[in-house]
């Protein structure tokens, strides 16, 4: 019996994997805010920039750009070790 995917368990699938992926997201968010309460974390003075490449794909998939955004780190002093956020 070889099994068959037709569009109807893909679609039926996604929305299962996006809630997942959501809940997944906020756990991760929030053990990481719980660690830093528990290491005692405290804001520094120091920050860095980080550039990353956004790709830009057209709706055919083609490639179209690749435009540099960038964010900035800001440096905690903890008990265990230095973090950047």
């Amino acid at each position: 019996m070889k099994l068959k995917w037709d569009d109807d368990k893909i679609l039926n699938i996604i929305p299962v994997l996006i809630i997942a992926i959501f809940i997944l997201l906020i756990y991760v968010l929030y053990a990481d805010s719980v660690e830093m309460k528990v290491q005692e974390c405290k804001i520094t003075n120091e920050w860095r920039p980080v550039v990353y490449f956004q790709t830009i794909y057209g709706s055919k998939g083609e490639f179209i750009a690749m435009i540099p955004m960038q964010y900035i780190e800001h440096k905690y002093l903890c008990n265990d070790h230095e973090r950047w956020r």
